[in-house]
């Protein structure tokens, strides 16, 4: 008989406002998770096959021996299934060192989170990768993809990540397990860096406080709704970061003043949504929403790096004569997706 086969959905992210202030300790973000996402199937075999339609690669098979993920087919491009590779090796690792005995299984990686070209669309598709499949593995092995287990798919998953990307605030993993509108503060990269440079043991990694770590989801008292648009054209977000680091790092008093007033703006910019949205008050979040704009453009502005584009000003402004309020540069509906398990939804994705 054929082995049962499961579904489970990561959805990809949106930083509303604080996209590049949440690296720094202590520097609050508002994320929200879209209503589009990757999709990981997942069902018992009798070896560890891997296909994904995302990277173009079909029944690659691996080994897990001895704490490790040994690639058994023959792959040019191997740094393409990094994501995905790290995902299963974290949460195997994890599962041998909770006692549970490892099974073999068949994964197919299916995304609605790039066009008909698989061109990408920049909501975060290696963390929804990452967390589905997680979640996908956890579930095969006995565990409910629930609230009680939202905090073991997150660190197994900004672990695993981590260590594929080297940096990151996990914000796009947080949007991918918990869903929803949400606050959000990293364990910053210098932490995770740390922590994950000789792991000599994930479990004790997962069950111990992670410093810094916060989530709050916002609750939504009010009528708000989230459209997204695309132009079509992706940016750099590392290289932004290398220029933003040079005026981090910088020798001269008038950048680190810069930088230190940017963070302290944002978190206050941050503060002024979440109260606006908790409380109802629209012209309150219209204000966070146009001081976040001004910041993100001084902070492009001191970095030399071009942020707002022709195609997204065009973009902002065709927003503006329909109605919509602009958070940062980010403007298809939103829901409060998150993952889910044994079911695919109405909806079958396109990549």
């Amino acid at each position: 008989m054929e082995a049962e086969n499961f579904v489970i959905k990561a959805p990809g992210k949106l930083s509303l406002l604080g996209e590049y202030a949440v690296l720094e300790k202590g520097i609050p973000a508002v994320g929200i998770a879209i209503n589009k996402g990757i999709y990981c199937y997942i069902r018992e075999s009798k070896k560890i096959i891997f296909s994904s339609r995302r990277i173009n690669l079909s029944k690659i098979e691996f080994e897990y021996k001895d704490h490790k993920m040994n690639l058994i087919s023959k792959v040019d491009e191997i740094d393409v299934l990094s994501f995905s590779k790290n995902a299963m090796e974290i949460t195997l690792r994890y599962l041998e060192e909770i006692g549970i005995t490892i099974k073999q299984f068949e994964i197919n990686i299916l995304s609605d989170l790039s066009n008909r070209y698989n061109v990408k669309f920049g909501f975060g598709s290696s963390a929804a990768v990452t967390v589905a499949i997680v979640g996908g593995l956890l579930y095969l092995h006995g565990f409910k993809i629930n609230n009680d287990n939202k905090d073991v798919i997150f660190k197994l998953s900004a672990i695993s990540h981590f260590i594929s990307q080297g940096s990151g605030s996990g914000i796009d993993i947080a949007a991918s397990t918990y869903g929803g509108l949400f606050v959000y503060r990293s364990y910053t990269s210098d932490w995770m860096r740390e922590k994950t440079q000789n792991i000599q043991s994930v479990k004790n990694l997962v069950n111990e406080k992670w410093e810094f770590f916060e989530i709050d989801q916002i609750t939504v008292l009010m009528d708000i709704y989230f459209s997204i648009g695309w132009t079509g054209k992706a940016a750099s977000t590392k290289y932004f970061l290398s220029e933003v680091n040079k005026i981090k790092n910088s020798e001269n008093l008038d950048d680190l003043k810069f930088y230190n007033d940017f963070l302290l703006a944002t978190k206050k910019v941050v503060e002024i949504f979440i109260e606006g949205v908790k409380n109802g008050k629209k012209e309150q979040i219209k204000r966070a929403i146009a001081i976040n704009r001004n910041l993100l453009k001084e902070l492009a502005n001191r970095s030399n790096v071009e942020m707002e584009t022709q195609g997204l000003k065009y973009l902002v402004g065709a927003a503006k004569k329909l109605g919509l309020e602009i958070l940062g540069y980010r403007i298809v509906p939103c829901d409060n997706s998150e993952i889910q398990g044994a079911e695919s939804g109405n909806t079958e994705p396109q990549m």
